[in-house]
C-alpha cells in the first residue's frame, strides 16, 4: 500500500515538473509573427498610398470575399465571388488584373463557373465560393469552396 502511494506521489511530482518546464519554455518563445514597434521605413522612397476602384463585373449585383496577389512581373491579380449574393446559384470566380506600368485595373473576367468546376472536378457543384489565389513556382494556383449539397 505504501509503496503504490510512493510511486502516486513520484508520478504526481514529475506530471506537475513537466507542466511548469511546459509552460516556462513557451513563455520564452515569441510568436512566429510578432510585429517590431518603432521599425524603421528600409527603403529610400517614402510609401505610396492611392485608391482606385476595381471594375465588377456588369451583371453582378454583389461581390465579396476577394483576395489579391502580386504577380511577379508586378502587376497585382485581385480574384472575388460575383453574382446576386453570397450563396446564390448563379456566383462566379471573377477577376482584374493590374497593370502596374499604366496604373489602371482591367475590366472583370470571369476565371471559374460552377459548371466548369463541376466538369473538371467529376462532381456536381451547386454553388462557389471564397476563392484564394496562390503564387508557387511562376503557377497561379486557384482554391475555392464548391457545395454540393445545401
Amino acid at each position: 500500500m505504501e509503496h503504490s502511494r510512493n510511486r502516486l506521489k513520484h508520478a504526481a511530482f514529475f506530471v506537475g515538473l513537466f507542466i511548469v518546464l511546459f509552460l516556462m519554455i513557451m513563455k520564452r518563445q515569441t510568436p512566429p509573427y510578432a510585429f517590431l514597434h518603432n521599425q524603421t521605413l528600409s527603403t529610400k522612397s517614402p510609401p505610396y498610398f492611392t485608391q482606385l476602384t476595381i471594375p465588377k463585373p456588369n451583371d453582378a449585383l454583389s461581390v465579396h470575399a476577394s483576395v489579391l496577389i502580386s504577380l511577379p512581373n508586378d502587376n497585382l491579380l485581385s480574384a472575388y465571388f460575383s453574382g446576386t449574393k453570397e450563396g446564390a446559384r448563379d456566383v462566379k470566380i471573377s477577376a482584374n488584373l493590374f497593370d502596374s506600368k499604366i496604373n489602371r485595373w482591367s475590366e472583370a473576367f470571369i476565371i471559374l463557373t460552377k459548371e466548369e468546376l463541376s466538369h473538371y472536378s467529376h462532381e456536381y457543384i451547386k454553388k462557389l465560393g471564397n476563392p484564394l489565389l496562390f503564387l508557387h513556382d511562376n503557377k497561379i494556383l486557384l482554391f475555392v469552396v464548391g457545395v454540393s449539397m445545401g
